[in-house]
Formats: structure tokens, sequence, C-alpha cells
């Protein structure tokens, strides 16, 4: 397989809202797996078309302002995982600008996942 990635990713979880340019399809809920500075791979249970562009809502805590940032979908497969009742789909997308504090906010949430009970 081609990897045409050009930043390192972090497996990370961050809970996402995904919106269309065109508001048709309504706010959908999605979880990541990995992140970069140029993308990431989003677990959700609808299934978008490779080229959509969508505006993804990041939030780093309930108290931070939200961050929307215009991404566009680069890559679309059914989730394999056993568990993948909910997220159906793993989209990779790339992001059309650049994300203020985002290796920042991954950082948090790697630390964040550390810190929960097992």
């Amino acid at each position: 397989m081609d990897d045409r990635r050009q930043s390192q990713r972090q497996n990370t979880t961050l809970v996402v809202e995904l919106e269309s340019p065109d508001g048709k399809r309504g706010t959908r809920v999605g979880i990541t797996r990995d992140a970069s500075s140029g993308g990431l791979l989003v677990g959700c249970s609808s299934r978008y078309d490779v080229g959509q562009q969508l505006v993804l809502v990041l939030q780093r805590s309930p108290a931070a302002p939200q961050m929307r940032v215009r991404c566009e979908v680069v890559r679309v497969e059914r989730n394999p995982a056993p568990s993948s009742a909910f997220w159906l789909y793993l989209m990779g997308v790339r992001f059309l600008e650049q994300v203020p504090n985002l290796d920042q906010m991954i950082e948090e949430a790697i630390v964040a996942h550390r810190l929960m009970p097992s």
C-alpha cells in the first residue's frame, strides 16, 4: 500500500463532530483512532464519500472553546474490528487548514487515556 502520510501519527482518542458544509446531513459524532498534524482516522456510524469536504468540530475539554476545521475525506473502509457495531466505518480525513494547538490536544488526550482506570 502506498503510504502518503507526511506526519507521524499518534494513537489517540478524541470525540469529534462531523458536519457537511451544506448542512444536509446534520451533525454526526465520531471518535478518533489516531491523529497527526495532517489529519485523523475517525470511526463513525455514517459513510462519507472520498473527496467529500466536511467541517470537523474538535474540543479539548468541556470548558474549552470548540475549534471548527475544514477537512477532506481521503479514505473510507468498513471497520473490521469486532466492536465495530456502532463505529461501522473508518474514515481518513486530511485537514484543509492548520489546526491550532493540535499537538497539545493530542498529548492531553494520550495523558488522559493513561490516567483512566483499567
